[in-house]
């Protein structure tokens, strides 16, 4: 199993867990094989000091433990550019 099937497995697992946690939840948008970065989209989640959002330090700890060869998890906030939200209503 590649390291991409690998990622998506582990955040299906660890999403009910990361609502439990932090209110909140990730998705996969990519991953850099050759850095071992991992990019993920954060839905929600608590505010925690300093505007550090709980759930980006947990997917960040939960993904890197379940996945060590991870190096990095960046997190993206907000609506992707494909998204189609209108908001003009």
């Amino acid at each position: 199993m590649g390291l991409k099937e690998r990622v998506e497995e582990e955040i299906v697992r660890l999403n009910p867990r990361l609502m439990e946690l932090a209110q909140g939840e990730v998705a996969l948008i990519s991953i850099d094989e050759e850095t071992a970065t991992v990019t993920v989209r954060v839905f929600r989640g608590i505010l925690i000091a300093n505007g550090i959002n709980a759930c980006s330090l947990w997917a960040d700890q939960l993904l890197k433990k379940a996945i060590p060869e991870i190096r990095d998890v960046r997190c993206i906030w907000g609506p992707l550019p494909n998204d189609n939200c209108d908001t003009s209503d």
